[in-house]
């Protein structure tokens, strides 16, 4: 039942955004604009454009590769991406727009070859998620791209045991850039979808409460050529 109604919500979606589809190539119109709702499936109109035709939620997973440090961090369990698709400006496109929520990760790492460092690293979004999906493919199986804004944290810091002391304000100065493109799948019980993006871990500043170490932080870790590893599950509509 939960996998019928997810597929209803998703063509009725698909026929609200076709009855603005334009002409293409030979004269039909683009492939959104031939599915109908199914019977029983409520065609709610939003009241303007930028009103979501679909929210979709995500499990996320993955990992990072700081570039510096030679080591990855996982992303923690128990992360959510949630996903709303509204009609776009072109036909054969929606326009995306999401929230993205992960729990605060540790992670081990080796400093210098010889030093072992823990830390747990936090991971907080700036701003909306934004983008669009190219559905003329489909609107359950689209090309994604989409860009998100999110500040990195640290907390916990410990060398071989000992803690830093860096306190609650150590983070980026700026947020990271994380581009995610490629096709993602939105149907029921559907493998994941798998993003690589790089990007660039900017400066730290307010780093310790003792004495300064933002330029540690900055030296150990920030710098370009890092790279994510993002893994979305469609959880459902």
């Amino acid at each position: 039942m939960a996998t019928a109604a997810m597929t209803a919500a998703a063509m009725t979606a698909v026929a609200v955004i076709g009855q603005r589809a334009e002409p293409v190539a030979g004269g039909d119109t683009a492939a959104v604009a031939a599915v109908s709702p199914p019977s029983g499936a409520a065609a709610v109109l939003p009241v303007n454009r930028s009103d979501p035709l679909l929210t979709g939620k995500f499990a996320v997973g993955g990992r990072a590769r700081v570039a510096k440090l030679g080591s990855d961090l996982p992303l923690a369990k128990g992360g959510l991406f949630t996903a709303n698709l509204a009609e776009g400006s072109v036909a054969g496109e929606v326009a995306v727009s999401g929230t993205l929520d992960l729990p605060p990760a540790p992670g081990y790492f080796v400093v210098f070859g010889f030093m072992p460092v823990t830390a747990t690293s936090v991971l907080t979004q700036e701003g909306a998620a934004t983008g669009v999906a190219d559905i003329r493919d489909g609107l359950l199986n689209p090309d994604l791209d989409l860009t998100l804004h999110i500040r990195l944290a640290l907390t916990d810091v410990r060398q071989d045991g000992v803690d830093l002391r860096v306190g609650p304000d150590c983070r980026t100065v700026a947020p990271l850039v994380i581009r995610l493109r490629g096709p993602i799948a939105m149907a029921p019980e559907s493998p994941p979808s798998v993003f690589e993006s790089v990007f660039d871990i900017p400066p730290f500043t307010g780093c310790g409460t003792a004495e300064d170490l933002s330029p540690l932080m900055t030296g150990l870790i920030s710098g370009p050529g890092n790279r994510m590893t993002t893994e979305l599950v469609f959880q459902g509509f």
